[in-house]
Order: C-alpha cells, then structure tokens, then sequence
C-alpha cells in the first residue's frame, strides 16, 4: 500500500498476520489466565500462562507449514512418477 510505509503486499499480509497473532494471544490470555488486575506486576503465575499461550501459537503455523511441505513433496513425487509413466 503505497505511502503507508509498507513494500509489498505479502509484507502486508505478515504484518496482518503478526497483529491477528498478538491479538489472540492477548484475548486467551485475558480470557483464560489473568484474573486479578490488582497488580501491572508479571507474577510467576502470569509469565508461565504467557509463555504457554506464545509457544502454543507459534508451534501451530510452523506444524501447518511443515505439513503443506510434506503434502507438496508427495504431489511433486506422485507428479514425477506419472510423467516417468507417460514418457516409457
């Protein structure tokens, strides 16, 4: 989006991506961990429920990636194997 400060729209569609994560982890946590607002202090508690909610959300893309990877590998091979077919 030009005059926006932005280069290309998959640099777009990251910074999309990069606001929607924060945004669900901020709601899980505030939905599902954080009960008391009496204190701005991370306790023990709130760090660990942080760091969970972060590792669980950063885990799920990079399993999908690694899965769509594999799913491409075997449609390339199977791709592969009818052209070797074809071509005897």
């Amino acid at each position: 989006l030009p005059g926006k400060g932005v280069q290309s729209p998959s640099a777009y569609n990251y910074l999309l991506y990069v606001l929607r994560t924060y945004n669900k982890i901020t709601e899980k946590c505030l939905l599902d961990c954080i009960k008391d607002f009496t204190s701005n202090e991370l306790n023990q508690r709130r760090c660990l429920a942080q760091n969970t909610a972060v590792q669980k959300y950063l885990k799920m893309p990079q399993s999908i990636s690694m899965r769509f990877q594999e799913c491409h590998i075997q449609q390339n091979e199977a791709l592969e194997a009818k052209a070797g077919w074809l071509g005897q």
